[in-house]
């Protein structure tokens, strides 16, 4: 069964959904918002170009910091920190704006960008704590949702409200609605299941043997006469019998050593102690990154970014300078796009998970399959817009790119945790700042494409179609999801 019931790590899955949405709606607010905001306080397009920068600079500043922080600390309070900044954000923005003018609000987005910068890595590290191999292509595509669904409430909702009461009321309802997420956050989540007071026996012992770390599950407090202890391997979490029948799973250290010594039963095992709590990560793996498939992500994640966020932010515009269809057109055009990412994302997921339950030594061979033919897929995407004016043709080549996007959940972004369940948090960081400078670029780029009209659009979409090309290659001859956890040495993983 994909989701086998809302256990303790399917609430954080949804809880860290929640967490992904509130982010990314107040995210995206001040975009969706920004023609009501310049019409009324008379932005110029630098003002509104410097403004929409200011995340992003921010953002880009805290993501390996915030990772290396999760991987030695828990993510729980980064997250909380993070959603509660944008939150007071969105409350206090229009405020800045109205009374102390565009400097102040420029600080206020840079801020919310330093602050939302940790999210995205530690998201990766609390799931590689919670999430079994098999069970986190499901766990990525809810998570990786909620931005999603976050951008299609955002960009749908927010400009209603702007039109019926003004964009400052538009900002407000958003944050209030995200500080109540925050609450959720604040009383339900748990860096680990060693630290969750609400998760079952059954569960951590689902967990364990399952191959999750036994540090993870449990901590030195673990000593009741009435849970399972903790244990490596499957065999184990079955209780021995013996001549006298079947030894109690829920008894205590020393009646179990007691009733091996009496029964004479040499196979019986006795209950040990909790070890020691887990050591903090090393504060920086710099070894990581002296493995090829560690880079293979990072080219894989720089080249979903340039693409992405290239197609997210100018399709718009596409639609009407080139397509020839009204702004209301193309942003339906453009949900249709969004609708299909999100359902993409949980299509995929299934059938990844199900092929790794099934055969787990195929991990590496499904992950590089399904990244690989979505880089192609895009590629193919881009090609078609750049052939074609047509409206149909042209929504049904976004509808493509969305979908094939929409599969690297369960392609590289699921690598992170494959890859190092020590070190999620960093990796991640490390990664997303090269993929937002990668962001980044790519308008930069279009700016002198796009400036010969027409054929500037082909030649970008031509560009991102080769990009997509090339992180095929890479992906598809360097990648792996194999741990390389045990091939870093302590030692040397930190300065």
């Amino acid at each position: 069964m994909w989701v086998d019931g809302l256990g303790a790590r399917w609430r954080i899955c949804w809880l860290l959904f929640l967490s992904r949405g509130v982010c990314q709606a107040n995210r995206v607010l001040l975009g969706a918002l920004m023609p009501f905001v310049s019409a009324d306080v008379e932005m110029t397009s630098q003002e509104k170009g410097s403004v929409l920068a200011a995340f992003a600079t921010g953002y880009m500043m805290t993501q390996v910091l915030g990772g290396s922080a999760a991987d030695r600390f828990g993510g729980k309070l980064l997250v909380l920190f993070a959603i509660t900044t944008m939150s007071l954000g969105s409350l206090v923005a229009p405020s800045l704006m109205t009374v102390w003018g565009l400097q102040p609000f420029w600080c206020c987005y840079f801020l919310m960008g330093l602050a939302e910068g940790p999210s995205y890595p530690t998201t990766g590290s609390m799931l590689s704590k919670w999430i079994p191999v098999h069970e986190r292509g499901a766990a990525m595509s809810i998570v990786d949702t909620g931005s999603s669904i976050a951008s299609m409430l955002t960009f749908s909702c927010a400009p209603l409200l702007a039109t019926s009461f003004g964009w400052q009321f538009a900002f407000r309802i958003f944050g209030y609605v995200s500080l109540a997420i925050c609450g959720l956050w604040a009383v339900f989540a748990s860096n680990n299941p060693r630290d969750c007071p609400l998760i079952s026996d059954d569960e951590r012992r689902y967990l364990v043997a399952s191959g999750m770390a036994v540090n993870d599950i449990y901590g030195r407090q673990h000593n009741s006469p009435d849970a399972t202890p903790p244990s490596t391997s499957r065999t184990e979490l079955l209780p021995a019998t013996s001549s006298a029948g079947k030894r109690s799973q829920h008894q205590p250290e020393a009646a179990a050593a007691e009733q091996a010594k009496t029964n004479g039963d040499a196979n019986c095992p006795v209950v040990k102690k909790p070890g020691p709590p887990p050591k903090q990560a090393p504060s920086f793996p710099f070894r990581l990154f002296c493995f090829a498939s560690a880079w293979a992500v990072v080219a894989a994640h720089a080249a979903f970014n340039f693409g992405r966020y290239f197609v997210y932010n100018s399709i718009v515009s596409y639609y009407v300078e080139v397509v020839g269809t009204s702004a209301v057109v193309a942003g339906q055009q453009v949900l249709l796009g969004q609708i299909a990412d999100a359902l993409g994302k949980f299509g995929f997921a299934p059938f990844v998970d199900s092929a790794i339950r099934d055969n787990p030594s195929s991990k590496s061979k499904v992950r590089k399959v399904v990244s690989g033919l979505a880089f192609v897929a895009f590629a193919a995407s881009m090609l078609i817009m750049a052939s074609s004016t047509s409206l149909g043709v042209v929504t049904a080549a976004l509808v493509a790119c969305k979908i094939a996007s929409s599969a690297h959940v369960c392609g590289f972004k699921t690598s992170f945790l494959d890859l190092t369940s020590k070190h999620t948090g960093s990796f991640t960081g490390v990664s997303n700042t090269v993929a937002t400078l990668s962001a980044m670029l790519s308008p930069i780029i279009a700016g002198r494409l796009l400036a010969d009209g027409q054929q500037g659009w082909v030649n970008m979409f031509l560009v991102i179609a080769g990009v997509n090309v090339i992180a095929c290659f890479v992906w598809v001859v360097f990648a792996s999801a194999e741990s390389i956890d045990d091939k870093i040495p302590p030692s040397k993983a930190t300065l």
